[in-house]
């Protein structure tokens, strides 16, 4: 119930959104990442998945990649390493 309650009141809100822009969402488009951005993205820097890779970014890198290959391999989906490392 609270569910269906919650999705009707995310399809009012983007039935407003469209009706405010004329009918059209537009798509968001994101900015380009400059070297730093790019590092901190890769290593997810600033985004311990808990206390204890908090100071070690290069373990939350290979446990992220091996959690990610471990949702593919149960999904049947292929998993390279160009995908898991943006």
């Amino acid at each position: 119930m609270e569910q269906e309650i919650e999705q009707r009141g995310m399809n009012r809100t983007l039935e407003r959104l469209a009706d405010a822009s004329g009918g059209r969402l537009a798509p968001l488009k994101p900015a380009p990442l400059g070297p730093l951005a790019r590092l901190i993205a890769a290593y997810h820097l600033g985004d311990p998945l808990d206390a204890s890779d908090s100071w070690r970014p290069l373990l939350r890198r290979r446990r992220l990649a091996g959690e990610a290959r471990q949702a593919a391999i149960h999904a049947r989906l292929p998993a390279s390493d160009s995908e898991i490392d943006h």
